[in-house]
């Protein structure tokens, strides 16, 4: 069984030929994207800075951050070459931004293997990826991306939350305590407006790896 839905190509490739990348990842294309991007730059991004988008699919951040950033700065991973593909085919093509961008910085990793990279960064974003990842998962995100990112680097991650399910209020309050054993002096930023939690932490290195208490957790 597949962790998510995410994690099936088949299922992936099928929805992108019938036109519906954007929708795979929830939707709300232009509002998210320029959402990312108004964060980063509130948050201190500056045209220099390397920045790293973990589970960027087909680019919604990036068609917004690429243009601010100087070229080759953006770097985007996701598990599913097909994502990824449409991204820069289609939605950089159409914006005219191919040549801004570096079609080798962006890269298919299955299991977070971000030693694949051949740079360092000053910011990295995780955008409704740890609210659909196992416990082991996030961990070993946290632990790999470490020795990725440079001193006071800053990680930026979010969590929806959630008042009335009490299950998955307990998955969030558990996600959220793993964050904070990953990273020093950790703080919890809610925007009313983004309607998510941000989770906006220094990496470090040194997290333990231990069992997957939530294996099979799906999207």
């Amino acid at each position: 069984m597949t962790e998510s839905a995410y994690d099936d190509p088949s299922e992936i490739d099928r929805r992108v030929l019938a036109g519906r990348h954007r929708a795979i990842i929830g939707g709300a294309w232009e509002e998210i994207g320029r959402l990312q991007l108004e964060f980063l730059i509130a948050r201190g991004l500056k045209p220099h800075h390397v920045l790293l988008d973990i589970g960027c699919g087909p680019l919604r951040a990036g068609v917004r951050i690429i243009p601010y950033l100087d070229p080759g700065k953006y770097w985007g991973v996701d598990n599913n070459e097909t994502l990824l593909r449409i991204g820069y085919d289609l939605e950089l093509r159409r914006c005219g931004l191919q040549h801004r961008q570096p079609r080798d910085h962006l890269l298919c990793l299955s299991d977070f293997e971000f030693d694949r990279i051949d740079a360092r960064f000053d910011v990295a974003i995780a955008h409704s990826l740890f609210t659909h990842l196992s416990l082991n998962r996030i961990r070993r995100c946290l632990t790999r991306l470490a020795s990725s990112m440079k001193t006071d680097a800053r990680l930026y991650a979010t969590i929806f939350e959630v008042e009335r399910e009490i299950g998955k209020a307990q998955q969030l309050v558990t996600r959220l305590a793993i964050l904070q054993s990953a990273a020093a002096q950790f703080q919890v930023v809610a925007d009313p407006q983004q309607r998510f939690v941000v989770v906006d932490a220094p990496i470090v290195a040194g997290i333990e790896i231990g069992d997957d208490p939530d294996a099979g957790t799906q999207r």
